[in-house]
């Protein structure tokens, strides 16, 4: 009865709707039960899943990788940053690790696959149906993209055995990852193991070759 329309605005995404309320002493009684249950929801760990499931669906965005389609990151957005502060400790309750507030964006984030695999479990994302299924989409494309380190460091190993010594941007490209990830994820792991060893320069990049170690490693 205190609802008066639901207000379709065709300039913006058809995610959301502005609710308007006719009713001023609804809206005064919906402030008052928040200042009485704010500081008590972080003492109850349901009341803390449930109020996070309101956030998410409301304020909350779904950001895909563009070439690959896994989640990137969720973002929550609120112009205050108090309010920000306090989401970020609901989240923390639940062991998920959100990024600061950014201000610029009004927004804080939430990055990594562990964290979105706590968020699925504990259904924070399902009370929108649109959101909740980008999010599915995108944590279940995990699988397709998100290969066993074992089989890249066969593949790389593969590489410089069949074609000699190699730049990390060669190897990036030869095996379809970021040479940042080559750098900083694969072949720093290679080096401490001692299946590959640097021996030198071509120009001003750094090569690498397979070690004697690497070798029995790829043939056993």
């Amino acid at each position: 009865e205190n609802f008066v329309k639901v207000v379709e605005d065709r300039r913006i995404n058809k995610e959301y709707v502005q609710i308007y309320f006719n009713s001023i002493v609804l809206l005064e009684f919906f402030k008052k039960i928040w200042e009485m249950l704010k500081n008590e929801i972080e003492r109850n760990e349901a009341w803390v899943r449930g109020f996070l499931r309101g956030i998410f669906a409301a304020e909350g965005e779904v950001i895909l990788k563009p070439k690959t389609k896994t989640l990137f990151f969720i973002g929550i957005a609120t112009g205050n940053q108090n309010f920000a502060e306090y989401l970020r400790k609901l989240f923390k309750v639940l062991g998920i690790n959100t990024g600061k507030y950014i201000k610029n964006g009004r927004r804080i984030t939430i990055y990594g696959r562990k964290n979105f695999e706590k968020i699925k479990r504990l259904r924070l994302h399902v009370i929108h149906a649109e959101k909740m299924k980008r999010f599915e989409f995108g944590i279940g494309n995990y699988q397709r993209y998100v290969e066993d380190f074992e089989e890249v460091e066969k593949r790389i190993l593969k590489l410089l055995y069949e074609e000699g010594a190699k730049t990390y941007k060669e190897i990036a490209k030869a095996v379809g990852k970021a040479r940042s990830t080559i750098q900083s994820h694969y072949l720093r792991k290679m080096l401490e193991k001692e299946l590959v060893k640097y021996i030198g320069k071509r120009k001003r990049s750094l090569l690498f070759e397979i070690s004697e170690k690497g070798k029995e490693v790829l043939f056993s």
